[in-house]
């Protein structure tokens, strides 16, 4: 794709940034979203370039997403977990999380620890949301580990949206929310040429 053409395919509708806080000078104007912006055409033309990320803190972006098993090793992923709700924790099947992505990379073909490392990222270290309780009024046994479809205009329509969401998928125990997660992020990204985060 033409670089030109890429970046303006970005500008307007697509590329979105936080409102607050942010400089002037990489806003357009409001989306009419709460809290959102238009990306500017140069702060859109810096981010793409992956010339500006080429550094020991930011180089994983590029990582490729697949699974790798010569590096995807539970002792790997345990030490990403560790610290986090999913340390040595169990699910179904007395798997620990780590044991799960590990499995879960060599059967869908996703890298363990991008899958870990989105649920940390979605989740946080304590795991305290109600997305992955359980025990939300109304969707108890119901889990959404990565956030899919958890969108709304409040905390309330977010996570409602988000049960909602894994209700209809199945998503009824940690184990299975996490399969079907990492199902979606393959086959709406990793296999649509979104491989590595920078491409996401």
């Amino acid at each position: 794709v033409d670089w030109n053409s890429f970046v303006k395919s970005q500008v307007g509708a697509k590329s979105y940034i936080w409102t607050n806080g942010t400089p002037d000078s990489w806003k357009t104007g409001p989306t009419g979203e709460t809290n959102w912006s238009y990306a500017s055409e140069g702060i859109i033309r810096y981010y793409i370039d992956p010339r500006n990320w080429l550094a020991e803190s930011d180089i994983f972006q590029f990582e490729m997403l697949g699974y790798q098993p010569e590096f995807h090793t539970v002792e790997a992923v345990e030490g990403i977990l560790a610290g986090s709700f999913m340390a040595n924790a169990r699910i179904e099947n007395n798997m620990t999380y780590a044991q799960a992505f590990v499995e879960l990379g060599r059967t869908t073909d996703v890298s363990p620890f991008f899958l870990a490392a989105r649920v940390l990222q979605e989740q946080g270290y304590q795991g305290s949301s109600p997305l992955i309780s359980g025990k939300y009024p109304g969707y108890e046994g119901y889990y959404n580990f990565y956030n899919i479809g958890a969108y709304g205009n409040s905390g309330t329509e977010t996570i409602n949206n988000g049960l909602e969401y894994a209700k209809e998928q199945g998503w009824d125990n940690p184990y299975n929310a996490i399969v079907g997660g990492a199902s979606f992020l393959r086959d709406n990204y990793i296999s649509q040429g979104q491989d590595t985060l920078y491409l996401q």
